[in-house]
């Protein structure tokens, strides 16, 4: 059995204080009051969680937008899939709890509603990287820097307390509307202290030795994170052979194109910033994340030095957009909240 949310049968307008009947009405929609016309949503009630609105899913888990019934504190709500391991969720909680740093989604507790457990998470208003990237299908050059700048200082803090996230492209980068970067889902995450071998990851990011099944560290990470810059940049995937099989090894022996042989506008320190991120052997790659962070600070320092980005998103227009499979597991879907009645007031 999956989590149970308790349903809420009758809700106060917060502006005409009119109860509002809400029994008929689909959980989580929003409707308008009747009287004067306030806008709001059918919550759904968790002990002391009201449930507003469902934000995304993932292969494991769901997420849903929540406050506190007493303290009105907006939160996030990460619910594992029915059927999913509770073990590998509490893992994941565990590991987001050790970091605390600004670019990483903060973790408040782990709860539990009738015996099924969910995380209580920071809610970032803002987007993901994937839906930052749709209007244009890229984001232009000093942009991207400034948004590595904020995922490697993320990671940088995952790494000091020996956490590999494994798992980093857009969908789990996310942009606040204040333009503050957060790292967020350590689903797949690994301890150095004992990194598995298992091949886990999204095909189009992961580092060549992770196809290998050799050994990881934080050089993993600044391979995939090198990929998604990559794919911000150009508006294409590095690699896109169609088979999973053809896509994984596909970086074991060929390099995607210069980014300036995508276009020449790009400037040579963005370039030298990528390809040694992406380098094939991870000995090759920044030995750091000050050293990767020094990098990415040089880069927005000659582009601030020649009056700003070069490549803004207005000149990413002439600019092919690579179709590509949607970056989405392959399953993706809101599980159905079994309810139970509970009047709100």
């Amino acid at each position: 059995m999956g989590f149970c949310a308790e349903r809420v049968e009758t809700l106060k307008c917060p502006l005409c204080h009119q109860r509002i009947d809400l029994r008929g009405r689909r959980p989580l929609t929003e409707f308008a009051c009747d009287q004067c016309g306030a806008h709001m949503r059918v919550p759904l009630c968790a002990g002391e969680w009201i449930i507003v609105k469902h934000l995304g899913c993932g292969r494991y888990s769901t997420v849903y937008e929540a406050f506190h019934r007493v303290l009105l504190r907006p939160v996030a709500l990460k619910i594992p899939m029915p059927g999913k391991s509770i073990h590998a969720f509490i893992k994941e909680a565990n590991a987001m709890a050790r970091i605390d740093h600004p670019n990483v989604v903060r973790i408040h507790q782990v709860a539990s509603f009738h015996g099924y457990p969910f995380c209580v998470m920071e809610y970032v208003d803002g987007q993901t990287l994937e839906e930052k990237m749709k209007p244009t299908g890229k984001i232009g050059e000093f942009e991207t820097l400034c948004i590595a700048e904020g995922v490697a200082c993320g990671l940088a803090a995952a790494w000091k307390r020996g956490i590999i996230h494994r798992d980093i492209k857009p969908p789990n980068i996310l942009v606040t509307r204040d333009g503050v970067v957060k790292v967020a889902d350590f689903g797949l995450s690994a301890s150095s202290d004992a990194p598995d071998k298992a091949v886990v990851g999204t095909p189009w990011y992961i580092a060549p030795e992770v196809v290998l099944g050799e050994p990881i560290d934080f050089r993993a990470d600044m391979y995939s994170l090198g990929c998604t810059m990559y794919h911000m940049l150009t508006g294409k995937l590095p690699f896109t052979d169609k088979s999973i099989t053809e896509l994984c090894t596909a970086r074991l022996k060929v390099s995607p194109p210069w980014l300036r042989e995508v276009d020449p506008r790009f400037t040579t320190a963005t370039e030298d910033l990528l390809l040694r991120m992406m380098r094939r052997q991870p000995e090759d790659r920044f030995g750091s994340y000050e050293e990767l962070l020094a990098a990415i600070n040089r880069a927005k320092g000659i582009l601030q030095n020649t009056g700003g980005s070069r490549f803004r998103l207005e000149d990413l227009e002439d600019l092919a957009v690579e179709e590509h499979p949607p970056i989405r597991p392959e399953q993706t879907y809101i599980p159905a909240l079994n309810t139970r009645s509970l009047s709100h007031s």
